[in-house]
């Protein structure tokens, strides 16, 4: 069994409200512990040197891979293993003691861990429930690099080399949103004039149009969002992502539902003609059957939103009172009554409410269970 020694890398600037919450119940785990700071004027140096770590300056030239790459060039030599986390993450130190425990014995090809990042900025079901997995922890090789100038990653430089990147168990709480209004906005513009510069020079890249996207949807301007899908989808070409999105934002923000529903409807077609695609084990395709599941009855095609949630229902389980909902305003269209049944008993084993107690016993009545519909009033 090998001996494990591990690194933490982080760059930084003007954190001291977030910088303890990140370091305090993980510092002793690390061997060595580098912050690579690119301006910072308040105390975040100060506090980081609470913790031993390694200070290094770094002058921001608008590129994060080449801050991020700064730091992994600072690691000594000796430690095999770099986690990379931001000033604004946590961490829970058992999960992170485990797994620095596992290291020993992983194979040789095993060459990165992804980590699952949980932001706080949403209660939303589908948001809280999405994929967003992200290698964060990798051998210290100096063939793995950062790629991008904003939401940068390593995976091309690992998979380059032939190498596996297996999931870990532990979560990365993202606490974003914390400090305001006002910085958030001004993060946001500073984002968007990164990617607007990422896109000039990658046109046909579509994780960037879905970036800025997303920072333009954080800001309601919906206008700008439509606009940049909408660009990204003529540079390059019909993608299910880019398709999946204007749907969803023309559905929620235009009321535009005939061209939601093609644009959903023909990222549903494209994803189902992949030949490794694994809808069981995608979130976002769930969240795109569940869209086309309430355009449709918005449009009044029951029978098509009906085969949505049939299909959804059949993917995954979900304890949502939202998709529940959805199911009995749909199935109450098309008269089925069985399904009726079972979805409002789904609903009142989430909360037990008279209304739905009272819809349940209609169902009851239509279907001459006067005994059961009688029951349940009397509840």
């Amino acid at each position: 069994m090998s001996i494990v020694s591990l690194a933490l890398c982080m760059i930084v600037k003007n954190e001291e409200f977030f910088i303890e919450k990140c370091l305090k119940n993980i510092y002793d785990l690390f061997d060595e512990i580098i912050i690579v700071d690119t301006g910072s004027t308040d105390k975040t140096i100060e506090i980081c040197q609470k913790y031993n770590a390694k200070i290094f300056k770094f002058q921001w030239i608008n590129d994060f891979s080449a801050a991020r790459n700064f730091a992994l060039a600072q690691v000594n030599i000796n430690c095999n293993w770099i986690l990379v986390l931001d000033a604004d993450e946590i961490i829970e130190s058992t999960a992170l003691k485990k797994l620095k425990e596992k290291l020993a014995t992983v194979s040789a090809d095993v060459y990165g861990f992804y980590f699952e990042r949980l932001n706080n900025e949403s209660a939303d079901f589908f948001k809280q429930n999405r994929d967003n997995f992200i290698i964060r922890l990798f051998r210290n090789n100096c063939n793995i690099k950062y790629a991008g100038k904003i939401h940068e990653v390593v995976d091309a430089s690992i998979f380059a080399q032939n190498k596996k990147v297996l999931k870990s168990d532990i979560l990365i709480l993202h606490l974003a949103y914390q400090k305001g209004e006002q910085f958030e906005l001004e993060k946001s513009k500073f984002y968007e004039q990164l990617l607007l510069a990422e896109i000039n020079d990658n046109p046909k890249n579509i994780k960037l149009y879905i970036c800025l996207a997303l920072e333009y949807e954080r800001r309601q301007d919906y206008k700008k969002e439509l606009e940049i899908l909408k660009n990204g989808l003529s540079a390059a070409g019909a993608q299910p992502i880019l398709l999946f999105r204007l749907g969803l934002l023309l559905a929620a923000h235009f009321n535009d539902l005939d061209s939601a529903y093609n644009y959903l409807f023909q990222a549903q077609m494209l994803l189902n003609q992949k030949k490794d695609f694994d809808k069981h084990n995608d979130n976002e395709y769930k969240q795109l059957i569940f869209t086309l599941a309430q355009v449709c009855f918005k449009l009044g095609k029951y029978l098509e939103a009906e085969a949505w949630i049939n299909e959804l229902s059949m993917l995954q389980k979900f304890e949502s009172a939202e998709f529940y909902n959805l199911a009995c305003l749909i199935f109450e269209k098309t008269n089925k009554l069985d399904s009726l049944i079972i979805y409002y008993n789904k609903l009142l084993e989430l909360n037990s409410n008279a209304e739905i107690m009272l819809k349940l016993a209609a169902v009851f009545i239509k279907k001459n269970e006067f005994l059961r519909a009688l029951d349940l009033t009397k509840k």
